[in-house]
């Protein structure tokens, strides 16, 4: 990969736990070229911990959904530096 350009990873993995030594083992193949990585249909919920799906040298942003299907997460390199943002759904109608 060209180390001047931040990449990402997008993937649907219809499980993540389920997946996640495979996850892991990509993000360590390019450890500094992928500084974040996109993940759909996690099937995370409430009775799975965080520290089950911890990627290393990466911080995790998530949603949790009730029920089976759905959910996403984000993980971003920790030498990245990343803020929540908060947005009103309302103000997105304006555009």
């Amino acid at each position: 990969m060209d180390s001047r350009l931040p990449s990402v990873l997008l993937t649907n993995v219809c499980h993540l736990k389920n997946k996640l030594d495979d996850l892991s083992v990509t993000a360590q193949q390019y450890k500094t070229d992928v500084i974040s990585i996109y993940i759909t249909e996690t099937w995370l919920n409430e009775n799975i911990p965080d520290a089950n799906v911890n990627l290393l040298k990466y911080n995790l942003k998530k949603d949790r959904v009730n029920g089976s299907g759905c959910g996403i997460a984000l993980y971003v390199s920790q030498s990245v530096q990343c803020h929540k943002v908060v947005l009103d759904i309302n103000e997105c109608n304006e555009f």
